[in-house]
């Protein structure tokens, strides 16, 4: 039941659930841990990869499933352990509605300009905007937490979707 926030048991005759009253901590965020930044920083760059991948053979919804789902996801975790960084534990709701009312605005904008997915070019164009992004927050990120950040990992993965984009196409 803890998995279903929100819900509510409409008719239990029978008593089969236990009493549960949702609680917003769920959605707190806590600064991150080197470990965890690690490992976003390593599901960034791999999936970023099986993006690049499902462009050049023109899989417009399984690369746009992964950029969203997985990529984009990364870059907002990232953002949230920025503001907890400043501000210790926080509540960005779920699925991060609340992130942007402690960023500046032009973060929000920034964002929302990812997420134009209707064509393999523009696909295309989210995942290298979304690339820089994380790239550039993650430093940040490291920066202030006093986290190892592999630049060389990045930046052969830039180059490596760069390469295989132009070599292969997107159209």
């Amino acid at each position: 039941m803890d998995s279903e926030a929100g819900f509510t048991v409409l008719e239990d005759e029978k008593r089969l659930f236990e009493p549960y009253f949702p609680s917003p901590q769920r959605y707190w965020t806590n600064p991150a841990r080197a470990i965890e930044f690690e490992k976003a920083c390593n599901e960034f760059w791999w999936v970023s990869a099986y993006v690049v991948k499902e462009i050049c053979r023109k899989q417009a919804i399984y690369a746009t499933d992964h950029l969203y789902s997985i990529c984009q996801q990364e870059v907002l975790k990232v953002l949230a352990w920025q503001v907890s960084s400043d501000r210790g534990r926080v509540d960005i709701g779920k699925n991060y509605k609340y992130l942007f009312q402690y960023l500046p605005a032009e973060k929000e904008k920034e964002f929302s300009n990812l997420l134009d997915f209707a064509s393999l070019d523009k696909i295309t164009q989210s995942l290298f905007a979304t690339m820089e992004l994380f790239h550039q927050e993650a430093q940040i990120l490291a920066q202030k937490m006093g986290f190892d950040y592999d630049m060389e990992v990045a930046e052969k993965m830039i180059e490596y979707a760069e390469e295989r984009v132009k070599k292969f196409g997107n159209n």
